[in-house]
């Protein structure tokens, strides 16, 4: 009796009414918005967040705020009414904002392996057509359909990648393990060694991975070869992509400036973001996941400015191949 009356009481009150609307025309919205760019975010090696819909939610009231005060206060200066309060409003508005988008975990994204381009192409047609079809074009259809679209889609582009993948760079190659539901990046040094390896790191590596195995999610990255580049490397690499486990060989001597900044930030973002950090040092050191791959140090030390660290070889088995990955500088 009590729930009847209850839910008769929500279905006469007005109010509820109108929020119940007001969420289904942005889940509408947002499943419409999503549907249209996702061949983008697919093509680019970008995850899709499961956070999204709630930003969105969220975006749209603090956008409005964020313009308003942005108004009052271009207007308040040019007829010289006192901003200073706006000012004040405007930056604690923004800080609050800020702190909102740090709050979404990296884990919580889901990567889409890059399918047949004519599936890219179809998503966008099928959906304008659910909106214009008279069949599908009420609101509360369109959405069964939109979900139904979003399903077909994840199927589609879903795997469960295994073996070895290597990304060419610089001369070299990246290389990806993908063994026991884990994903393994070796770095012999090829980051490092240019400026722009940073930059590589953070827009077309993790994207590649992404497209190729439908990933968005790294367990160990290996670098072999710390330098200052690799590190802040490292440190973009957090920014963008869950990441478990650092490894990254001791190193001896004074370091610049440059390299104990990098090494600093990278240990601050990667506490942050719960990423752990491993040193490798004179010891053999098994590979989280691969229990037949290993890192032993090598006789040979590497110069590097006023610093040195011992090479390394990553060696071993998976899948049955044998593998065996060394410092760039080794030779």
């Amino acid at each position: 009796m009590v729930l009847t009356r209850f839910y008769t009481f929500l279905v006469q009150n007005h109010f509820f009414r109108s929020i119940c609307r007001w969420l289904l025309d942005f889940v509408y919205i947002q499943f419409y918005v999503t549907l249209l760019s996702l061949p983008i975010l697919i093509a680019w090696g970008l995850p899709f967040s499961l956070f999204s819909p709630l930003g969105n939610l969220i975006f749209n009231p603090f956008l409005l705020v964020f313009l308003l005060l942005s108004s009052l206060l271009f207007f308040g200066a040019l007829i010289g009414f006192p901003i200073g309060w706006i000012s004040f409003a405007l930056d604690y508005v923004t800080k609050w904002w800020l702190q909102c988008m740090e709050l979404a975990p990296h884990k919580c994204s889901i990567g889409f392996s890059e399918p047949h381009w004519l599936i890219l192409v179809l998503l966008p047609i099928a959906t304008l057509a659910i909106v214009h079809h008279p069949l599908t074009r009420s609101r509360n259809r369109s959405i069964c359909c939109f979900l139904l679209l979003f399903f077909i889609c994840r199927c589609s582009t879903f795997s469960k990648p295994n073996g070895m993948l290597t990304i060419p760079y610089n001369d070299g190659f990246i290389t990806v393990l993908l063994h026991n539901n884990q994903t393994i990046v070796i770095d012999p040094g090829l980051i490092g060694q240019r400026p722009s390896g940073k930059q590589w790191a953070q827009y077309e590596l993790i994207p590649t991975i992404t497209k190729k195995t439908g990933i968005s999610h790294l367990n160990t990255i290996i670098c072999l070869q710390p330098t200052a580049t690799a590190l802040e490397a490292l440190e973009l690499m957090c920014h963008t992509t869950s990441i478990e486990l650092l490894m990254i060989p001791y190193w001896e001597g004074t370091a610049s400036k440059g390299m104990n900044r990098a090494w600093h930030n990278l240990k601050r973002t990667a506490q942050t973001y719960g990423t752990k950090i491993t040193r490798l040092g004179p010891y053999e050191k098994r590979i989280p996941g691969c229990k037949n791959l290993s890192i032993k140090p090598a006789s040979k030390k590497i110069t590097s400015g006023d610093y040195s660290y011992s090479g390394f070889l990553v060696n071993g088995s998976v899948d049955e191949k044998n593998l065996s990955i060394s410092s760039s500088r080794l030779g």
